[in-house]
């Protein structure tokens, strides 16, 4: 078995567009997210982007505003992630060739609550 640990999240820069965004509740998210099916889309962008991006979000979604996870007054949070995988990279393979039945095996510390 391969172990790799994700180094932690860092923000690297404060984007004040983020702060423009409606707050929600990890209640109310959670509540929220329910009634969804859950769709992970994952981008890498150019720093310089993001700000932009972030005021597109706030009004895209069919009319529906993105919403920022605020908890505390606080929307950046930190964690570490430790990923478990065979010897021939099974699970990192399947998710790169985007197979429907696939597996992940992780554990995640939130660095703010050490939950």
């Amino acid at each position: 078995m391969t172990t790799v640990t994700v180094a932690a999240y860092q923000p690297f820069q404060r984007m004040t567009d983020l702060r423009d965004l409606d707050p929600i509740s990890l209640p109310e998210l959670i509540g929220a997210a329910e009634m969804l099916t859950r769709v992970d889309r994952k981008y890498v962008v150019p720093r310089a982007a993001l700000g932009a991006l972030a005021g597109r979000l706030a009004t895209t979604q069919a009319g529906n505003r993105t919403r920022a996870l605020e908890i505390d007054g606080s929307r950046e949070f930190g964690y570490r992630s430790t990923y478990w995988d065979t010897a021939d990279l099974a699970s990192f393979r399947g998710a790169g060739q985007k197979r429907r039945r696939r597996f992940k095996v992780r554990t995640r510390t939130y660095l703010d609550s050490g939950a």
